[in-house]
């Protein structure tokens, strides 16, 4: 990927990442605006409220009075599985914003905890000035274990919300220092539908390593692709990969890159007979790689999932076969196929920068360009 598109995007995600979750002016910023509307992710609210505080003394008509109607959480947990004694280094980040009772500045206070934990005992404990609860929930599983790390809003504001108990940029992050993470398990307990259990084959090789409770999860890995730190992503985002129509010639040594050029299929010097074998030729790799898949062994769990995809594959190889057919058999049909991709390539290179145009500025010229004449306009309306 290009690396100016990898800096580009980045600074993207920074400068989102700043504006909806913080701090934009740094570790002790200053801020004018309440930091609950200010920063609209990443805060833990305490539990109870139902109006906003700040908007009755602002003299404020609102259509949200009751938070209860909203999704304010006042926690963010995530699970995961590690080997007998496993120790982990686990890192909590948050902050709060206070001000001066005649002030409009809110400033931030910035919290942290830090330990060292081996994996063996639930615990729960009060930080950030006993303003938030930290919950290691640890239940046995198979040759390790299950923890769960959960960090909840002590505050009890009763009905009315009070932004100055909120803690803001709330993150949670482990690091293995000794033992493994191991896959998370998957449940039992649910159902699929069709739809799911296929899903379940394609991306089995997917591993879950965590699972967020009110919060996404994202992890790094290892060169043995196995993760050394886990931690919450209140901000999620994934990037996704380019489609592409390159082929595999090495494997499928009958292939070229030329089959699936168009402007090969609108050349009139290549004969049909030529493109329909090269067709052919394709559908044949298809078929072997549809093969490949029928030979592959799967647990038990995939077989029905497996018998439905292989079928829509074995499906797209009949039409295929029955298209390049009716290509060879009528040449109408081919001739439509032909003309259809010229069309195509056309629309391409009229789209391209060498025929396309380029950008104008807002001041190009068009103010002294002539208006559609009136008279014609009436012609245009029906009557």
């Amino acid at each position: 990927m290009n690396r100016s598109f990898i800096e580009a995007r980045k600074s993207l995600l920074d400068y989102l990442s700043s504006q909806l979750i913080g701090p934009v002016g740094g570790e002790e910023e200053q801020i004018k605006d309440a930091p609950h509307k200010r920063y609209l992710m990443g805060t833990l609210f305490p539990r109870a409220a139902c109006t906003d505080e700040t908007d009755e003394e602002a003299g404020q008509d609102t259509t949200t009075e009751a938070l209860s109607n909203d999704f304010k959480p006042s926690s963010m947990a995530f699970s995961f599985a590690v080997a007998h004694g496993t120790k982990i280094n686990l890192e909590i980040f948050a902050a709060k914003y206070k001000k001066q009772d005649q002030d409009n500045v809110w400033t931030r206070k910035p919290f942290e905890h830090i330990e060292d934990i081996v994996i063996e005992n639930t615990v729960r404990k009060t930080i950030f000035d006993e303003s938030a609860t930290l919950d290691i929930t640890v239940r046995s599983y198979k040759k390790g274990s299950i923890v769960t790390i959960a960090l909840s809003n002590k505050e009890n504001s009763g009905d009315r919300l009070n932004p100055i108990q909120c803690l803001y940029q709330c993150s949670l992050r482990v690091t293995v220092i000794e033992g493994r993470i191991r896959e998370y398990p998957t449940s039992d307990r649910f159902k699929l539908d069709d739809e799911q259990k296929d899903l379940n084959l394609i991306y089995r090789k997917r591993i879950p390593w965590a699972v967020g409770h009110g919060v996404a999860v994202d992890w790094e890995l290892d060169e043995h692709q196995v993760p050394i730190s886990i931690k919450t992503q209140v901000m999620p985002f994934y990037e996704v990969k380019d489609f592409s129509t390159d082929l595999d010639t090495e494997k499928y040594s009958e292939l070229n890159d030329d089959i699936l050029s168009i402007s090969r299929i609108v050349d009139h010097q290549v004969n049909k007979a030529t493109l329909l074998a090269d067709f052919t030729k394709l559908v044949n790799a298809y078929d072997q790689w549809i093969e490949e898949l029928k030979s592959e062994e799967l647990d038990s769990v995939y077989n029905e999932a497996k018998k439905r995809i292989i079928s829509r594959l074995d499906k797209v190889s009949y039409r295929l076969k029955k298209a390049i057919e009716l290509l060879d058999k009528s040449e109408d049909a081919f001739t439509a196929f032909r003309l259809a991709n010229k069309a195509m390539l056309m629309q391409m290179i009229h789209a391209d920068k060498n025929y396309a145009g380029e950008s104008k500025k807002r001041d190009w010229g068009y103010q002294r360009k002539r208006p559609l004449n009136p008279t014609f306009s009436n012609l245009l309306i029906p009557r």
